[in-house]
């Protein structure tokens, strides 16, 4: 049967995509800043826009409110849509299976969710069936025995509302979530299949056409009762982007949500509530916790995370509070994705001003690329979790023989599900099995562990070796002895090595790729915060050309659409620029960031020494984190529940009071600053911290705010439980 041909998603960028980032530059507005979603209007304003859009022309009690996480693709909203058609089966009574089921008539999915054709089990994305005719996955839903956890439907123009409302009540009937893709649908006129069906589905996902194919985009919006699961503090980060959401993109959602679909237009009462939460922090935040994440509120209200700049430049964050205005030293970096700060000023002459269309900058920058890591083919991508994904499904492709992967405790490689099997965190992973069935997690800090290594890596059994050799969620590096054997075995053993350096990647641990300060000589990279230089997503995945052949000689459908998919001239063209500014001859970048690495790790640990607040500090280059002690023994006094609730909620009392007395601003316990941060304002930070910390009127705001803070924070959970239930008359 002849394959389907599938082009990549992008189209140029116009006049108007160019304008937005032009305008959010010269304002000094910040793009990015955190990497787990921020507060921003935008998102409020296009979770509120998406709500009302799908629920437009119904009735009250037809009604649904939703609630929509971003992405930066269709397919990372898809993934979220099947993880939470999973995690609602977590602990449940319902008898459904984990399997999903997907009518994708372009036949499109399963390049990326079974490329080795190796059945739902053995999948990298298992227990998900795709089907082409729509009569056969109606056929498939009245012969099976248990019925699956999630329906997906891919809109096509071959899909009849009867067919549709049929699968729909047979889902509600058992129990399926019903998911409907509108990712190519326009909403201008009213024709969306969310708009015509009788009952509204579970979740409906949305995509590139609402940036007119221009920038990368994707969300999935779900039922406040399907969301309940994700509504607190443990799970209210266990699908969030580091890219998904940015201001960018969401300004030019909003836009084109208001311009386009018919009942907007005009409608005085959705563009005034749109000013509002764009003018007031009160309905800024109250819009995010209604339509995007009340749980992430709550947790970025305690820890200080919920700050919302009128300036970003650089390293400083300018906030207003009332009518005065406070300078932050912004030590997030937006996860280590601001790597020469905000809104850098050569963009708009540099690149925007000149950026022609028809131009290939995709292809300078693979040539750049090429000179600097000495890899010969590079794929695009969108995101951390895309490059991801797609070096996995390479390196599977390319040692097609052999199924398991070796993982390290202590590896965070994205939350898509394939890159999930790359986070050891089961916590992370638990909620949304089954993921791809051989994976092996090696505790590199266990007793036995190098001798496990060292058996798997001669057992002729493993495909992939994947590693970051600077774990950002551990602060550590894996240890040396580690890597030697890696490195010895590899010839013998035939597995292909993959070294994610998307933290620490361009120059964030000194050198242009961390590996190199090892003897490990990897197959595959991945690259992705520092190449979006605080202005546009931008990932890749780097390939050896023993890899590429392998893969392509096996599956080239596969390896053909990975090439196209996610290219984007524009994105291509503002990574090339910050490669270019970071490498330049007056630049000594990797000398600097040595330099300010000292000091700030020479200050910090003054800081540790002196404080009875810090344990000590870790981290190396520009990746530091602080480990709090907390000592509170007056708690003690008022209870078990009181202890144990301060040492959880210490940490985050830690990070706001950094934040709004020192005016440092961590993302949770790591220092992550710009690359180009100056030593003018490191020692202002670290003077800044010094005197909250170590002083005395620093310490003894502490101890006394502290537990008055917890003893509050009871009361209030006590008048919760106690209240009285409201009984109807």
């Amino acid at each position: 049967m002849k394959q389907p041909c599938h082009e990549g998603i992008f189209k140029p960028a116009s006049h108007i995509t160019i304008q937005l980032i032009k305008d959010f530059n010269e304002n000094r507005k910040h793009t990015f800043l955190l990497s787990t979603g921020f507060i921003s209007p935008e998102a409020g304003q296009v979770g509120y826009l998406l709500n009302e859009c799908f629920n437009q022309g119904r009735p009250d009690e037809e009604r649904v409110r939703y609630m929509t996480f971003f992405g930066n693709s269709r397919f990372e909203a898809l993934h979220g849509a099947i993880k939470i058609a999973r995690a609602r089966l977590t602990g449940s009574m319902q008898q459904n299976s984990k399997e999903v089921l997907i009518y994708d008539p372009k036949q499109e999915l399963q390049l990326t969710i079974d490329p080795l054709e190796r059945g739902k089990e053995k999948a990298l994305i298992p227990e998900v069936q795709c089907f082409r005719e729509i009569e056969e996955l109606l056929n498939h839903f009245h012969e099976i025995g248990f019925a699956p956890a999630g329906l997906i439907l891919r809109v096509d123009k071959n899909l009849s509302l009867e067919t549709v409302e049929e699968l729909l009540q047979i889902c509600r009937e058992k129990g399926v979530l019903t998911i409907i893709e509108e990712s190519d649908t326009d909403f201008k006129d009213g024709s969306a299949l969310v708009n015509r069906v009788s009952v509204l589905p579970d979740v409906v996902i949305t995509g590139e056409s609402l940036t007119q194919y221009e920038i990368p985009f994707g969300a999935f919006s779900m039922r406040d009762t399907i969301y309940l699961p994700m509504n607190n503090s443990q799970t209210c980060m266990i699908h969030t982007s580091a890219f998904g959401g940015n201001r960018v993109v969401l300004t030019r959602v909003r836009d084109y949500l208001l311009a386009n679909v018919p009942a907007f237009k005009n409608n005085n009462s959705i563009i005034s509530y749109c000013r509002e939460i764009e003018e007031h922090d009160r309905e800024r935040i109250n819009a995010y916790a209604s339509f995007i994440n009340p749980g992430l509120k709550r947790f970025y209200a305690r820890s200080g995370l919920d700050i919302h700049p009128v300036n970003a430049h650089g390293s400083i964050l300018t906030v207003k509070e009332g009518e005065k205005e406070r300078k932050i030293i912004d030590c997030a970096s937006a996860g280590a994705i601001t790597v020469r700060g905000h809104t850098p000023g050569d963009i708009v002459p540099e690149v925007l001003d000149l950026h022609n269309p028809e131009e290939n900058y995709w292809e300078k920058l693979c040539q750049t690329l090429r000179e600097k890591t000495g890899f010969s083919h590079a794929f695009p991508a969108v995101s951390g979790a895309s490059a991801v994904e797609i070096a996995m499904t390479l390196a599977m492709l390319a040692n097609k023989d052999r199924t398991r992967i070796i993982v390290f405790n202590g590896n965070f490689a994205g939350t898509t599900l394939l890159s999930l099997v790359g986070s050891q965190e089961e916590s992370l992973r638990q909620p949304f099995f089954p993921l791809y069935f051989d994976v092996l997690y090696i505790d590199p800090m266990s007793r036995m562990s190098k001798e496990v290594l060292k058996m798997e890596l001669e057992s002729q059994k493993i495909a992939l070796v994947w590693l970051e050799v600077f774990q950002g969620q551990t602060i550590r590096h894996i240890p040396r002895e580690f890597l030697d054997l890696i490195r010895e075995y590899k010839e013998k053993g035939g597995y292909i090595v993959a070294v994610d350096e998307i933290l620490t990647g361009i120059y964030r641990m000194g050198e242009f790729l961390a590996h190199k300060e090892t003897n490990l000589s990897p197959d595959i990279i991945t690259l992705s915060k520092a190449l979006t230089d605080a202005t546009f997503p931008c990932s890749v995945a780097l390939v050896s050309s023993d890899v590429y052949q392998g893969a392509l000689s096996y599956k080239p459908e596969v390896v053909n659409y990975l090439e196209k998919l996610y290219l984007n001239q524009l994105g291509s063209h503002i990574a090339l620029h910050v490669l270019e500014k970071l490498s330049s001859a007056h630049i000594d970048i990797t000398n600097h960031v040595k330099h300010i690495s000292q000091i700030l790790r020479s200050g910090l640990t003054k800081i540790a020494e002196k404080s009875p607040f810090i344990r000590k500090i870790d981290g190396e280059g520009l990746i530091f984190s602080f480990h709090f002690n907390y000592d509170m023994r007056i708690l003690k006094f008022f209870g078990a529940n009181a202890n144990a609730v301060g040492r959880i909620l210490f940490p985050l009392f830690m990070f706001r009071l950094c934040q709004e007395k020192a005016n440092v601003f961590l993302i949770l316990n790591r220092c992550m600053p710009a690359l180009t941060i100056t030593e003018e304002e490191v020692h202002l930070l670290i003077e800044n911290l010094t005197r909250l910390f170590c002083g005395f009127s620093g310490k003894f705001f502490i101890r006394t705010r502290f537990p008055r803070y917890i003893l509050r924070k009871l009361r209030k959970k006590r008048k919760r439980i106690n209240r009285p239930e409201k009984t109807e008359k």
